[in-house]
């Protein structure tokens, strides 16, 4: 079957054709977007009460730091031995990288994204002849890495795919200036003709629209020449190749078509907080599923707070009391006043609000955690939601830390697809040269260097992943408590249960078990600079000469001693947070009553 001839009319085609097939999404996501940043905004003044609660926005704000709070620390592995040392200096060079670049912007800025539908990240090298960067104003370096986020309204997708691993083509509109164009062997005659960007170009119901004025940004129009041009990746030609913007012209020819440098998975990765649609590329928008509880909190509010604003109270009275009745409101507190009939003066409460319409704000707040999450909770706030019982607590708070640690691993696997992508070109660029360091025993740090030399293998024999729980902080508190837990129950156990096996002739490597016990609390970094002990292996061939011998019965390196003692007999249970604070609270309720007693009270 002959190949499909790709020419620049049909491939600027089939992009219009891709640009208006997001049309209801981005419509959709700009909708979300502005109940996101809420009725001032954009605008200059506004009526108070207009949007009394901001439930999206308070979601929001809750998930982030959740999810994405510092840099993740890169674990490369492979299956080749002979390549290990090499992968763990790669993990080290990406992540010295991402961190100079800082990439936990870009994935913060991505979560955003997600929670309106999905995230598109580019990642490529910026050097003559490459991808451009997603926006004249990126910072990069020639030369460098980057990541970037290519926003929805500007991406163009293959309008025939049901699935973004089959689409033909990507790619995204780039809005430059034209001289740049002319500085990278574009074609300088098609350049010259493309006509000048629009500033209201296709940017009706865009979400930069926003926070900008009804006047077209005419101004920065004249002061730089840009244009617009689409820039695709053609996963079946392995090319790139540029188009203008197809609102404005159509071109015979390719502005220009270059071999594709870059990963076989392509310059994107593609992040999303839900599952997937069947047969559709598009995945649903959280936030989506959110926003009418969001309408119908606001709505239930502002009604509530009309009733309060009505409320009001009056004095009825007879005619002929008019001034008793003038006395009687003049009158400040503690006053008395004489009249002949006191109970001819009513005092009536009209309006005010309904205690229904309370009860159903609160439900509804109640719904809205329900389905975004347990947003409360994540922001250490207590639910809405009342239970008697602490069991249905523990549920509730066991359900929500699933759907939380599913969301934490999806960032992951987005940042891991990230840095593989990074890695091929740190793997493929002959100027590569990063400085790295890595602690070794007794926390001495060593200088190392990531160099084309030392590159060893194919791109596709490596894997990438990003250590567990390594992008969220450990709070001060609990992580004390991890070091309390570690030196009391952990390494006591860990090095008896060495003992044991060291007797019955098991091989147990005691400070491997203790990293990765430290690495699962969060703490190895502190480890690290606690091993130091050069005479362990001398140590190790000792005990192998001596085999097992019978330590006695009064000893706890004896299993029957210890199975005796419930385990190692030192350790004892780590109070948590919760626990924590009713102990203190007891503890200052029983000097108090100390001091009560002492005092001579009753």
């Amino acid at each position: 079957m002959p190949r499909v001839e790709f020419t620049a009319r049909k491939i600027s085609s089939a992009a219009e054709e891709g640009i208006n097939r997001l049309k209801h999404y981005r419509n959709a996501r700009a909708m979300f977007i502005k109940d996101y940043v809420g009725n001032y905004f954009a605008k200059p003044k506004g009526l108070t009460g207009q949007y009394p609660v901001n439930l999206v926005f308070l979601a929001i704000r809750a998930l982030i730091p959740n999810l994405v709070m510092k840099h993740g620390i890169n674990k490369v592995t492979t299956e080749i031995l002979a390549y290990k040392d090499f992968a763990e200096m790669l993990g080290l060079g990406l992540d010295v990288s991402q961190r100079q670049r800082k990439l936990k912007k870009i994935l913060r800025a991505g979560l955003v994204d997600m929670c309106f539908g999905m995230a598109i990240y580019k990642t490529s090298i910026w050097a003559s002849g490459e991808l451009l960067p997603v926006g004249d104003d990126v910072n990069v370096d020639p030369g460098q890495i980057y990541t970037d986020l290519v926003d929805i309204d500007d991406f163009v997708l293959d309008p025939t795919c049901r699935s973004l691993e089959e689409a033909t083509m990507m790619g995204h509109v780039v809005r430059i200036p034209r001289y740049k164009l002319l500085e990278q062997d574009f074609n300088e005659e098609l350049i010259m003709s493309l006509p000048t960007a629009d500033p209201i170009l296709n940017e009706n119901g865009k979400v930069e629209e926003l926070s900008k004025t009804t006047e077209p940004a005419s101004a920065m129009a004249k002061l730089q020449d840009y244009v617009k041009i689409v820039e695709l990746w053609i996963p079946e030609a392995e090319a790139i190749c540029y188009v203008p913007h197809p609102a404005q012209t159509t071109k015979d020819k390719f502005l220009k078509v270059t071999d594709y440098y870059g990963p076989a998975e392509g310059p994107y990765t593609i992040g999303s907080l839900t599952p997937p649609v069947p047969n559709n590329p598009l995945p649903v928008a959280p936030v989506g599923v959110w926003r009418d509880l969001n309408e119908m909190a606001n709505r239930m509010f502002r009604k509530f707070m009309e009733q309060g604003d009505r409320q009001k109270d009056v004095l009825l009275y007879r005619p002929q009391y008019a001034d008793d009745a003038e006395a009687i409101r003049t009158a400040v507190d503690g006053d008395c006043i004489a009249t002949d009939n006191p109970n001819d003066f009513n005092s009536v409460s009209f309006g005010g609000q309904s205690t229904d319409n309370e009860k159903m704000i609160s439900q509804l707040r109640s719904w809205f955690n329900y389905m975004a999450g347990n947003p409360d909770q994540m922001s250490g706030v207590s639910s809405s939601a009342t239970t008697n019982r602490a069991t249905e607590v523990q549920m509730l708070q066991a359900n929500a830390s699933v759907v939380t640690e599913d969301m934490r691993d999806i960032i992951a696997d987005v940042n891991a697809d990230i840095s593989k992508k990074e890695a091929w070109f740190m793997m493929h660029d002959p100027l590569i040269n990063i400085p790295a360091s890595k602690r070794i025993s007794g926390g001495r740090e060593v200088q190392i260097w990531l160099t084309p030399e030392q590159r060893q293998g194919d791109h596709s024999e490596y894997f990438f992943k990003i250590k567990k729980r390594s992008m969220q902080i450990q709070e001060p508190h609990l992580r004390s408590k991890a070091i309390m837990e570690f030196f009391t129950n952990v390494l006591p156990s860990v090095m008896t249960s060495a003992q044991i096996s060291m007797q019955i002739g098991v091989p147990f490597n005691a400070s491997r078990a203790l990293m990765q016990a430290a690495e699962e609390l969060g703490i190895e970094d502190l480890m690290v600079e606690v091993f130091d002990d050069p005479t362990f292996a001398r140590r190790l061939e000792m005990f192998q000469r001596q085999g097992p011998q019978d330590s006695g019965k009064g000893q706890i390196v004896n299993p029957k001693a210890v199975a005796q003692n419930n385990g190692f007999p030192m350790a004892h249970s780590i109070a948590g947070p919760q626990t924590d604070f009713n102990r203190n609270a007891q503890q200052t309720a029983a000097m108090g009553q100390a001091a009560f007693g002492a005092g001579g009270g009753l």
